[in-house]
């Protein structure tokens, strides 16, 4: 039993842990609180802490071994990580367990059983914080024992049934054989309620075959939870010589068992490690943190780890990470066997005998629940938009086929609430889909749109029949069904539509729009935005603010575009972005939801690389899956891992700001390459002209096309968020871009041999043949770079110096405005090694006929004011050069001193 732990800043600072002593833990520690706070890391941690403690010295020597023949900055800075842990935890106080004799350090003989299943996005953490690390090994895995099983039953089996032939009294083997198999029957016993009994056939000469609970062993018979308890009790008897002074751990038991077996098996593992042992659980169960045998909670919130002496809190239990979380909910019926890759028609997977369908409609009971008339969902492309689209226009279009369609939505969650059902096949709806209107020219997105609108003229030509309409108003339903409709007339035909739908059906009509911005979009790419989005301004704003005739609109899309630039008069408007809680979950899918997908399509063991490769989006408070690359993973034939979602678009938008405007960047995004977040202000309210002008637009661009995610959930201040990448799959496609940067940028510069010319004369102080490169490249290149990037002449140079430093990001580390000594610096490079040269760079702009020599001598001069290279010398730079360039158009002076 672990009775103290001291969690020293070597020991949990590189897991993003702060500072902690966990003390009088007790027989049964409890860790909560809220999704991604560091819960499931700190118990990898502990882990690792238990079985690296006894190998202190072996650690030291091996490691201190390694460090001293590493050459290469980047591991010399891995190992010393690993080092400084093994150091601290080689500290008296860093871990204490009970002894015969007290309380002691733990030793080989101490063992660690870990019952989580199919969650290793703990030990993936840990293995990138210390990997020179052991990593932790159980003495059998989960996996493995779980395809184990039928063979480890037989066995049991079989030493059943010879040990009770006469001569097992006199063979040790056998004896010991037969004691094993009583002991696997008492943990097997103890959380299945069943024991193994031997089943004897001689048809075919002896055979022997393993009795479960009366019955012939049969893994397919056992319910997933069953099949969960018989491999806890495998991996629980490989250490009953050892149970009861075992350590034993599961993170969120709650999502694989019933409530009410939870009680039953946390009690049943608690009286198997016995008064010696102890149970670690994290958990997001009021119930299971509720238990009177709880020893100690711990609340752990964004890396703080501290005790909640009293019970029950003072606080709202969601704060603290508890919440009675719904079953996931996967239809239609238990035959359905196959992922609805790419189907995003609710009547298609409704009506299909072998699809999935996860429950996404409480999405419709919001919408209609919320009181704004207009709601707009910005989320990245592929996460479920047009199909949440689909099922609620299915659910309140009124048609004749409604009794049909309840047939569609009986069992679903929407169906339950009798409120909601008021509204099903009640409206009539317009339904535009703008994915359609990629267009290279204005006079082509007309083209687009008067298609789309006349379909759905068309889909209500009824409105036609009778006198209903009056001659103006049947000449211009048949001009725009025709798509022979001037640009003028367009704003008006969502309203005259609507105006005549209700009159006709006696009900306001729902409008649904789908990727709204894809035609701002193509139209910022085209060069024709200004024409695009007065035109889509008056459409959007004729048809779903000026409209009496409206009950609901709902847009989805990528981006928010500003209200100013498109919706600047649509003041009914609700915007609920990612950033949002508010429909977090109903776009992406949930861990629940992940793992009845697997477990639907019987790849169960898939769920720790899904997690590692699409977990990981921050919507609100959720964490989320990419449900396209899910989806593609489990409908491939060789369920193989792979960047499905990245390679399903071009990225037009995202790809001209990175490729063509990305030197600047490239700083930025390595830093995310290394797990590292980074601190961006956020704009949700997008201009897409700001693209050009202001640097930092790109990163809302980013994030909010999937590219990022928040590091924590948001608070009430949205503004300026530490971001990160979301998952392996974004990380793969990051590393693409960065490629494509560099390798772009080395052709606009000559070559990668003509940069490296140049950075290696800078880092050697070789100010002329710098001078010179530098000037020939500005020559070659800042017309280009001038024409994609409308920003002022500073940031222009600014970020043409931070793309070509990024190309040294092997031996150094570049770092833009800076904040050093007392104030900021241009561009700092610093070396990722002890001893070698770093530069401090401070950049002018000559305007007029300024003299050239005075602002170089006024940027050096500001240098050593400022104490700017203080950041180099703490990190023992030598030598440090202090740069100064005055730039003019296509024209640059550099004088260098070196510190002193």
């Amino acid at each position: 039993m672990i009775r103290k732990l001291s969690l020293f800043p070597e020991i949990g600072g590189p897991l993003g842990l702060q500072p902690a002593v966990l003390d009088e833990l007790g027989a049964f520690p409890v860790l909560i609180g809220p999704n991604g706070s560091g819960k499931s890391r700190l118990l990898g941690l502990i882990r690792l802490i238990h079985e690296a403690a006894p190998r202190t010295e072996e650690l030291r020597t091996r490691l201190s071994q390694e460090l001293s023949v590493a050459r290469e900055p980047a591991a010399r800075a891995r190992i010393q990580c690993s080092l400084s842990f093994v150091e601290a935890l080689a500290r008296p106080e860093a871990i204490l367990v009970d002894g015969p004799q007290g309380l002691r350090r733990p030793c080989q003989q101490d063992r660690w059983i870990d019952l989580t299943y199919g969650r290793d996005t703990a030990a993936e953490h840990i293995a990138a914080a210390f990997p020179d690390l052991p990593r932790s090994e159980s003495a059998v895995s989960f996996a493995a024992a779980h395809r184990s099983a039928s063979t480890f039953l037989q066995n049991i089996a079989k030493a059943m049934f010879y040990g009770q032939h006469p001569l097992a009294a006199s063979d040790p083997k056998l004896g010991a054989a037969l004691r094993d198999a009583e002991r696997f029957n008492r943990v097997a016993h103890s959380l299945l309620g069943k024991a193994v009994t031997p089943a004897v056939s001689v048809a075919n000469g002896l055979e022997i075959t393993a009795n479960l609970g009366g019955r012939r062993f049969q893994p397919a018979e056992l319910s997933p939870g069953e099949g969960l308890l018989l491999t806890w009790a495998i991996l629980l008897h490989e250490h009953a010589p050892s149970l009861q002074s075992a350590v034993v751990a599961i993170d969120e038991p709650e999502l694989h068992l019933h409530p009410e077996l939870q009680e039953r098996i946390l009690s049943s593992l608690l009286e198997l490690v016995g008064g010696g042992g102890q149970l670690w659980v994290v958990t997001h169960s009021p119930t299971i943190a509720a238990r009177s045998d709880v020893t100690n909670r711990f609340l752990v919130e964004h890396g703080r780890v501290w005790p909640v002496p009293d019970w029950p809190p003072s606080e709202p239990e969601p704060e603290l990470g508890l919440v009675v979380s719904k079953p996931p909910h996967i239809l239609p019926s238990p035959s359905a066997s196959k992922a609805p890759l790419g189907e995003s028609d609710f009547r298609a997977i409704s009506t299909s005998e072998s699809l999935i369908y996860v429950d996404k409609t409480e999405f419709i009971e919001d919408v209609l629940n919320n009181p704004a008339a207009v709601l707009l969902f910005p989320r990245p492309r592929r996460f479920g938009k047009s199909l949440n689209l689909s099922t609620l226009r299915y659910f309140v279009e009124k048609s004749p086929e409604s009794q049909l369609r309840a047939g569609w939505f009986e069992g679903l969650r929407v169906w339950k609430n009798h409120e909601t059902r008021k509204h099903f096949g009640r409206y009539p709806v317009i339904y535009l889909n703008l994915k359609v209107t990629k267009a290279g020219s204005f006079s082509s997105l007309l083209d687009l749109v008067r298609n789309e609108v006349s379909d759905q003229f068309e889909q209500h030509r009824y409105l036609l029949e009778g006198s209903a309409l009056s001659a103006s108003e049947r000449a211009f339903y048949e001009k725009i069904l025709r798509a022979e409709g001037k640009p003028e007339d367009y704003p008006h035909a969502l309203k005259r539509l609507s105006r005549h739908l209700e009159a006709y059906h006696g009900e306001r009509v729902v409008i649904l729009v789908d990727e709204y911005d894809t035609p701002l979009n193509e139209a910022y790419l085209g060069g024709y935005l200004d024409e695009a989005t007065r035109f889509l301004g008056n459409f959007f704003s004729a048809g779903l603010k000026d409209n009496p005739h409206l009950f609901k609109g709902v847009l989805t899309g990528i981006l928010r575009i500003a209200r100013e630039s498109l919706f600047s008069d649509l003041n009914n408007l609700s915007v609920y972005s990612i950033l949002r809680p508010e429909f977090a979950t109903h776009f992406g899918f949930t861990e629940g939801e992940v793992e009845d997908l697997c477990q639907r399509l019987g790849s169960p063991e898939l769920m720790s690389g899904l997690r590692e490769w699409y977990d990981g989006y921050l919507f609100g408070e959720a964490l989320l899956y990419n449900p396209w690359s899910v989806l593609s993973c489990l409908s491939s034939d060789d369920k193989q891992l792979a960047t499905y979602w990245a390679d399903t678009s071009s990225n037009k938008l995202l790809r001209s700001q990175l490729l063509e405007k990305g030197q600047g960047r490239g700083h930025e995004l390595l830093t995310l390459l290394r797990g590292e977040p980074i601190h961006k202000p956020i704009e949700e309210n997008l201009v897409l002209r700001s693209l050009d002008t202001v640097p930092d637009a790109v990163w809302s661009l980013l994030l909010f096309a999937g590219y990022l995610r928040p590091a924590d959930p948001p608070g009430t201040e949205r503004r300026r968020v530490s971001l990160m990448l979301p998952n392996l799959e974004v990380r793969h496609e990051i590393e693409g871009l960065v490629r494509e940067v560099r390798e772009a940028f080395a052709s606009r510069m000559g070559g990668e041999n003509e940069v490296e010319t140049m950075l290696n004369a800078l880092l050697r102080g070789d100010r002329a043949v710098f001078e010179k490169y530098l000037n020939q490249f500005l020559t070659n290149n800042m017309s280009y770079y001038d024409r994609h990037h409308r920003v002022p002449p500073e940031h222009s140079y600014h970020q043409f110096m931070l793309g070509m430093a990024c190309t040294l990001s092997r031996s150094h580390e570049s770092k833009s405005n800076l904040e050093s000594g007392d104030g900021r610096s241009d561009l700092m490079l610093c070396p990722r090694d002890e001893g070698q040269p770093g530069v401090c760079l401070e950049f002018k702009v000559r305007s007029g006929k300024q003299d050239v020599e005075a602002l170089l001598d006024e940027a050096l001069r500001q240098i050593d004011e400022k104490r700017y290279t203080s950041w180099l010398e703490d990190r023992k730079a030598d030598p440090i050069h202090k740069v100064a360039i005055v730039f003019e158009g296509k024209k640059a002076w550099v004088k260098l001193a070196s510190a002193t």
